[in-house]
């Protein structure tokens, strides 16, 4: 066990090195056994998690994997799981946050509507103010 992360039982172990053994070959090499170990641990942990499983850095990883020539496993999706039990509530859940969602946009819309209807309005109330108080100015002046 290393970092509490259960790598693999003894006969695993010895499994992989007989493995490397291949018709009574000699024993492997330490880089053998490195590639292997890294192998192993980023299919069972990922590239991430397989520096901590290791005890060695994230760099020293991806180092390696160029130097053994290991090829990056695909890109792993992290899909949430929900129990059964949960779907409905979350269901009903989401469902209300759309229709709260709708209402809300009919809201900013009528709002809207509201502002703009008040904006046109009191513009053309400044607009005729301002040619009334144009003329009355001017007549002022005149005057």
């Amino acid at each position: 066990m290393t970092n509490g992360i259960e790598l693999g039982s003894q006969e695993e172990t010895l499994a992989l090195l007989r493995a490397l053994l291949k018709d009574g070959q000699s024993m492997p090499t330490l880089a053998e056994i490195e590639r292997v170990a890294i192998t192993t641990a980023i299919d069972r942990f990922g590239v991430k998690e397989c520096g901590r499983v290791l005890d060695i850095g994230k760099t020293t990883v991806y180092r390696k994997m160029l130097e053994y020539r290991i090829p990056s496993p695909p890109t792993r999706r992290h899909v949430a799981a929900v129990p059964f039990e949960s779907l409905g509530p979350l269901l009903e859940s989401a469902w209300r946050a759309a229709d709260y969602l709708q209402r809300c946009i009919g809201t900013a819309k009528r709002i809207g509507g509201d502002l703009d209807r008040e904006l046109r309005r009191f513009g053309a109330k400044q607009a005729t103010n301002g040619a009334l108080g144009a003329s009355t100015n001017g007549d002022s002046q005149n005057r």
